[in-house]
């Protein structure tokens, strides 16, 4: 729904409700007229207030539509804060996946006979569900042998112009499927959405095109069930995607246009060509996944693997792995995959690096062998990996995802492996390892405190203008007494005490009050389901701000009317059927 047409919508019910009840203020008098007399000490009472309204109804109608605007507005502005904040957790818990925070080390743990670092991580709190040990890579600023290039390495190219410093993610089919073997098994272990899929598998089928080349808002089971196929595709060593005509060099980074980025990275690649080898069949790769911004869908790449030394030609001679872009994840959803979109530059070691800006290349655990930075294929060296020697671990735990205490966990295992002589570099005997944990939930709290912020600043004008209408009240009621000193006289003199007077003059603006609260109140929930409905998020009603509203209005009402009430009861008769103002 387009937001112009709401906020039509939202001026539509608020005018219409305060019309229709202005036209049909007189029944609605004769009702509370009938009601009224049924109360003891208040018959007399019940026959002017009411009477007094109905005979004016052009400014009745105007008393109660000032607060019925008014506390509309607030309805709106509380519960809109209250879902706003509410749905924005609930979907980012949605979109973690069961993932609370994540640890990165400095360098790889290490490799002990007795014990891992995922069995020590285990060992300091109780409310640690699950650890998913990862091994990650990010090539050195100037390591050009380690950069990703952007094209066929067969033909030539230029290390300046034809490559990106990309960091690597392996991936396990047990990090992600856990005891899945397929889509088709529901007790996946992080299943992290995707935002493009591979070209076989489909698209959303109700989706608006997203900013990093995702999907936007979409149906989630149904993301969640491509991401699971194409999970399957990577993880399956047979399956191939077709190398499409796309590309991105660093020339065209330099004069690229960000506010254009949803075009530029559109993953749909109906009208794009495949690309072809010399005997005209379409080039086929393994697929890789990514979280870079930069590098479409279905692109061809080549990942450097193992190195070796021609002696006659006297240089180093890099063996490239072929992939095609067969899928990205989900950069638009609050977290997306718990590394990407800059999950691990925030952690602390890479933050100014190059390489961790442009985001990573997951690579199946298959060809970690064929490589020095996740297997030994040049033997043992500095960057050399054991097959379960991780650097950075994916953490679960049985709290709520914004429960303060996971921060006190991610304090804890700090200490526990950067304290000296202490925990894991006691037991490791390496006092030059350094952990960094971060909590999913700080990583998006800024940006929800944000949104919290602007629509609590919002709502200070609102109540201004609450204050304002109350100021309103005041005034009517003031005028009001003003100008019916002679029918104030009339009842003095036919008997009405002092009280009743009084009670007269409050009646009256407490039911015009009443009405407009009642309009206010309905009306706000009204647009905020629709609000929640259109966000296709659970609408959060808060009662306790409502109920403060209302109280709120009840004492402006008892106030603004009791003091003009006050000065009426004791205006003597004689002087008030002399009045003709």
């Amino acid at each position: 729904m387009n937001i112009d047409v709401f906020i039509i919508g939202i001026v539509q019910i608020v005018i219409g409700s305060v019309l229709i009840v202005g036209l049909n203020l007189s029944p609605l008098m004769r009702f509370l007229r009938r009601l009224l007399m049924r109360i003891r000490g208040v018959k007399g009472v019940a026959q002017v207030a009411p009477a007094l309204i109905s005979s004016h109804k052009t400014r009745s109608t105007l008393t109660f539509a000032i607060f019925a605007v008014v506390l509309t507005l607030n309805v709106i502005v509380a519960a809109l804060i209250a879902t706003n904040f509410s749905s924005s957790i609930g979907q980012a818990e949605a979109d973690s996946r069961g993932i609370d925070l994540y640890v990165t080390l400095n360098k790889a743990e290490v490799v002990l006979n007795d014990t891992t670092y995922t069995e020590q991580l285990y060992s300091v709190s109780d409310s640690i569900t699950d650890v998913i040990g990862l091994k990650t890579f990010q090539p050195q600023e100037m390591d050009f042998l380690k950069y990703v290039v952007l094209k066929d390495p067969s033909t030539g190219f230029n290390f300046f112009t034809d490559t990106l410093p990309l960091g690597f993610v392996e991936l396990r089919s047990e990090q992600i499927r856990g005891n899945a073997t397929s889509a088709a098994d529901d007790n996946w272990r992080y299943d992290s959405y995707l935002g493009a899929f591979p070209d076989d598998i489909g698209a959303p089928s109700s989706s608006s095109s997203g900013f990093f080349g995702g999907f936007g808002q979409s149906d989630d089971e149904e993301l969640n069930e491509l991401t699971k196929k194409s999970f399957d595709a990577f993880f399956n060593s047979s399956y191939s995607m077709a190398a499409y005509n796309v590309s991105f060099s660093m020339e065209a980074l330099t004069d690229f246009d960000f506010e254009d980025m949803a075009s530029f990275f559109d993953s749909n690649l109906e009208d794009v060509d495949k690309l072809e080898d010399k005997n005209g069949s379409v080039i086929k790769h393994p697929i890789v996944f990514t979280d870079s911004f930069i590098l479409p869908i279905g692109m061809e790449i080549f990942v450097p693997m193992n190195m070796t030394f021609d002696f006659v030609q006297n240089e180093t001679v890099i063996a490239y792995q072929p992939f095609t872009i067969g899928g990205k994840f989900d950069m638009e959803r609050t977290v997306g995959f718990a590394l990407s979109g800059g999950g691990m530059t925030s952690a602390g070691f890479e933050e100014e690096d190059t390489s961790s800006f442009l985001g990573r290349i997951y690579i199946p655990e298959r060809f970690s062998k064929y490589s020095n930075f996740f297997g030994e294929a040049d033997g043992v060296t500095h960057s050399s990996r054991k097959p379960d020697q991780f650097d950075t671990f994916l953490i679960k735990t049985d709290y709520a995802f914004d429960d303060p205490r996971i921060e006190t966990l991610a304090k804890d295992i700090e200490e526990f492996t950067n304290t000296e002589n202490f925990g894991y570099r006691k037991i490791a005997g390496d006092d030059f390892l350094v952990a960094t944990t971060v909590s999913l939930y700080a990583e998006v709290e800024a940006s929800i405190e944000m949104t919290v912020q602007m629509t609590s600043f919002l709502s200070i004008y609102v109540n201004f203008g609450l204050l304002i209408g109350a100021v309103g009240m005041a005034v009517i009621s003031v005028r009001n007494v003003s100008e019916r000193k002679r029918e104030i006289g009339m009842m003095r003199a036919i008997g009405f005490p002092r009280l009743q007077v009084m009670l007269a003059a409050l009646l009256e603006l407490l039911v015009l009050g009443f009405i407009g609260l009642i309009i206010g109140v309905i009306n706000g929930l009204l647009i905020n389901v629709g609000f929640a409905n259109m966000l296709d998020v659970p609408l959060v009603i808060p009662w306790g701000t409502i109920g403060a509203y209302l109280s709120l209005i009840t004492f402006i009402g008892l106030l603004a009317g009791a003091i003009p009430g006050l000065v009426a009861s004791r205006i003597p008769a004689a002087e008030a059927l002399r009045y003709v103002g």
